[in-house]
């Protein structure tokens, strides 16, 4: 499984200088709805390199096909398929749906804003998840 995800990630993601020069320039509240979407859609191909090898079957289970209504087409779906397929660690779901959760903060009010008290509490939580989750990495010599 993991050199399934490295693979995946050494041919999709570009690296964190290319993501860091393209949102660099967007404004706080489009880098937390771009940032949440396009951790979405990682899952989603993850998941996807995961199913059994049936595209059509496979885009329309994830919403990939631009279906909303498939069973899987939500964030939350996906991180919880992840996590059941032994995909991502408990650890690691936790981590994205906070990050669900403040992308959801920002598309989904009109006032919002990094030092809205929710926002706050958000974020505070995914830092400690965050130096919590490095913290396991490391230990585990894998980080």
């Amino acid at each position: 499984m993991a050199w399934k995800i490295e693979q995946w990630l050494s041919d999709v993601f570009p690296g964190e200088s290319e993501i860091y020069a393209e949102y660099r320039s967007l404004p706080p509240r489009e880098l937390a709805v771009v940032a949440g979407a396009v951790l979405d859609l990682a899952l989603a191909q993850l998941l996807a390199h995961r199913l059994m090898d049936n595209k059509k079957e496979t885009e329309s289970l994830l919403g990939l096909d631009g279906d909303g209504r498939a069973p899987v087409a939500s964030f939350g779906s996906r991180i919880q398929l992840a996590l059941l397929v032994g995909l991502i660690t408990p650890a690691d779901a936790e981590i994205l749906r906070s990050i669900k959760s403040l992308r959801n903060l920002f598309a989904h009010r009109v006032n919002v804003s990094f030092i809205s008290p929710e926002v706050v509490a958000v974020t505070t939580k995914l830092h400690e998840l965050w130096v919590r989750r490095t913290a396991q990495l490391i230990a585990a010599g894998t980080l």
